[in-house]
């Protein structure tokens, strides 16, 4: 558990600033204690502010993701301080820094922008040395960070159009899976007209027209969902099919209890009167709570998962959450999470997914459900 935490604590960007801010500082520190005893005698005050100076260089490194150019200003503006206060310049003071500053330029900024900024920094940098030497410098670290940068958005399209197809293929299946529903409730529709057709009681057949209609508002219902998958899903192949259309009530205690068989502590919770869903809603909480404890067991370590249900009165709040410290990260990878928030859109509901403060991972599934009406008193 507390190797997961670190590991996870390590994945964080700003942690990762913080420590480069922090070997920043300790280097320029290490370099002004040498260099002050070889200087001899030095005065409290220069020192003090050549302290202060190190402490806002290191320091501005924490936000060279979002303010590159800020932190270039901030490198080049500790070295005209350093001359300021010793009456000379020496570059190995923000050495660190700098090399920090001129890589974040490329790597942060697009290269309309990132080779200005850091070709003129360079140059203000170098003021008092020939300036091609630190030119030559500051450009192969922007070189460097502009390659870097070119990886990221590469890997990232990909990404993109991985997770795109992740969605085309999750609205097939939820296709495939409302054509199912839709033709069982015809195929009841047929039966119950013929029932009425072949009936000699009045009684009789006007109750099988009754539940034929039902049917038929409810295919129809489902029928919609089904025209909304295929217009947003272009030139799509309906062929193969995948897994039962219904779940059935016990299918989440079933599926909740299969996870703890495979080793993760899970439970369900059940909140308010439970009544029956639609298919399309009933299909997208299966996957959903199927998919998030699958992601805790790939990505969650030693942690416990909470799936609980919440009926409304015209609401059904699906959350599920684990106390696990996860390296996982919102917006890398993360199929499954787009496939749930497709499901749920498809149904008219909301969707959230991401880490917990107090640790752990949070997905919520909010459904619209018709509102409940209340069971009438036997007279």
């Amino acid at each position: 558990m507390q190797r997961a935490q670190v590991l996870g604590f390590l994945s964080r960007p700003r942690a990762q600033d913080a420590m480069l801010a922090a070997l920043a500082l300790t280097v320029s520190l290490t370099y002004l204690a040498v260099t002050a005893t070889q200087a001899g005698p030095v005065v409290l005050s220069q020192l003090l502010a050549a302290v202060v100076i190190a402490v806002i260089a290191a320091f501005s490194l924490t936000v060279r993701r979002d303010r590159p150019t800020l932190v270039v200003a901030v490198t080049v503006g500790t070295e005209f301080a350093v001359v300021v206060i010793f009456g000379e310049s020496d570059k190995g003071f923000t050495l660190v820094s700098a090399c920090v500053a001129f890589y974040s330029c490329g790597r942060y900024l697009p290269p309309r922008t990132g080779w200005p900024v850091g070709i003129v920094a360079a140059l203000a940098y170098s003021y008092d040395v020939p300036p091609p030497v630190t030119v030559v410098y500051a450009i192969v670290l922007i070189a460097i960070g502009q390659s870097a940068r070119a990886r990221w958005e590469l890997n990232r399209r990909r990404h993109t159009e991985t997770a795109a197809e992740a969605v085309h293929r999750e609205r097939r299946r939820i296709a495939r899976e409302l054509h199912d529903v839709v033709a069982h409730h015809i195929s009841v529709m047929n039966l119950l007209i013929g029932a009425a057709r072949t009936t000699h009681d009045p009684d009789s057949s006007r109750e099988a027209l009754l539940g034929a209609e039902l049917a038929g508002r409810e295919a129809m219902a489902e029928m919609r969902g089904l025209l909304d998958v295929l217009r947003a899903d272009d030139a799509e192949d309906s062929s193969s099919r995948d897994g039962a259309a219904v779940r059935s009530p016990n299918a989440l205690h079933t599926l909740v209890a299969r996870a703890r068989e495979t080793g993760l502590p899970a439970e369900l919770l059940v909140v308010g009167e439970q009544r029956p869903l639609s298919a399309a809603v009933d299909l997208a909480v299966y996957r959903i709570v199927q998919e998030s404890l699958t992601n805790v067991r790939k990505h969650g370590q030693g942690g416990r998962a909470t799936v609980q249900l919440t009926y409304g009165p015209s609401t059904l709040d699906v959350e599920i959450v684990d106390d696990a410290m996860s390296v996982r990260r919102v917006g890398t990878g993360g199929h499954g999470l787009a496939g749930m928030a497709e499901r749920v859109a498809l149904c008219g509901g909301t969707f959230e997914a991401g880490p917990r403060a107090q640790g752990g991972f949070r997905v919520f599934a909010g459904f619209p459900l018709p509102p409940s009406t209340p069971k009438k008193e036997a007279s």
